[in-house]
């Protein structure tokens, strides 16, 4: 049978869910949406499933055999969730949101945290019974250790995120500088992106931070802004590693999060008995500063006894 996709599937969605790899926040809601034609199962549901959210919800499209708007009515539907590892049974609030462009979504809520590693099951019957369901495992909680051994040139620094993350995506290493330049001095900050560099083993990944490196970038970088003062040079305020969480069914074809290939029905889904993907995850983060042996070892300007200005709390072990 050929599936047909009216102007209400969930093409934006998609997008987010893609969106979602750069920063897990607020769901965007402006969008043409579209949901499958003829297919026999009842329900798509897309939605992010996070313990960093005291409310969790999941968007809901009926699968109709009509090419027609969403009506400003309740979904003749029931939603429940069930906790697998303590048997927590919730039914869920239905909530009729009007997008920007005029049509209706539904938006199936309920004001609960999902816990680490744990595992629900999501379930959406119609009034004939019908039931679509997608079962969604909440990756564990993690921490960053830093290995700080290496103190001599190249630094370079083994970053452990230990508790067994199934994914890892977007893995950004922020360094916060301060220099002076011809207008005076300067508080900037510079992000790479390091995530080519993971290495996993067992429950653990390995980020193999080379300091010196990206301390010759990030001069390269003042160089090419112009007026930097070469001879103060570069004092570091601190170092954050940022990163996203993912389960580990959020593996695209190909690792590839082209929202045009995402949006294919089938292409990426955890939805028995239906359409979609309910993701989960959670941004972490870890910020620190190095000893000011490894600071100087790495290229940065150290003055002695002196401390960086507005320097991070530290949250790493």
């Amino acid at each position: 049978m050929r599936r047909r996709r009216s102007h209400s599937a969930p093409v934006m969605f998609v997008l987010y869910l893609v969106l979602s790899i750069s920063m897990l926040g607020l769901m965007g809601c402006e969008e043409d949406v579209n949901a499958v034609l003829g297919a026999g199962q009842p329900f798509t549901l897309y939605g992010l499933m996070t313990p960093a959210a005291d409310t969790q919800w999941v968007r809901v499209y009926e699968v109709t055999d009509q090419l027609a708007p969403i009506a400003p009515t309740p979904l003749d539907a029931q939603f429940t969730s069930l906790d697998l590892e303590t048997g927590e049974e919730r039914v869920w609030t239905d909530s009729l949101m009007q997008e920007p462009n005029g049509s209706y979504a539904h938006v199936f809520w309920s004001p609960f945290r999902a816990a680490y590693g744990h595992r629900y099951r999501l379930s959406v019957t119609d009034a004939q019974g019908e039931t679509s369901i997608s079962e969604v495992a909440i990756p564990p909680l993690t921490r960053i250790e830093v290995d700080d051994s290496r103190q001599f040139p190249p630094v370079v620094l083994n970053l452990d995120i230990v508790g067994g993350a199934p994914r890892l995506y977007k893995v950004e290493v922020r360094y916060g500088i301060d220099y002076r330049s011809e207008g005076g001095p300067k508080l900037d900050a510079v992000t790479f992106l390091h995530g080519n560099r993971l290495r996993q083993q067992d429950d653990i990944w390995t980020l193999p931070l080379n300091i010196s490196t990206d301390v010759s970038a990030i001069r390269s970088e003042l160089r090419n802004r112009g007026g930097f003062d070469l001879n103060f040079g570069i004092l570091l305020t601190g170092i954050t590693v940022r990163y996203l969480v993912a389960s580990e069914d959020w593996d695209p074809p190909n690792g590839s999060f082209d929202p045009n290939v995402l949006v294919e029905p089938g292409t990426l889904t955890n939805v028995e008995n239906g359409f979609g993907f309910v993701g989960a995850g959670y941004r972490d983060h870890c910020t620190w500063l190095p000893a000011e042996d490894i600071r100087r070892a790495a290229g940065f300007r150290v003055i002695d006894g002196a401390t960086p200005t507005n320097p991070p709390p530290s949250t790493c072990p």
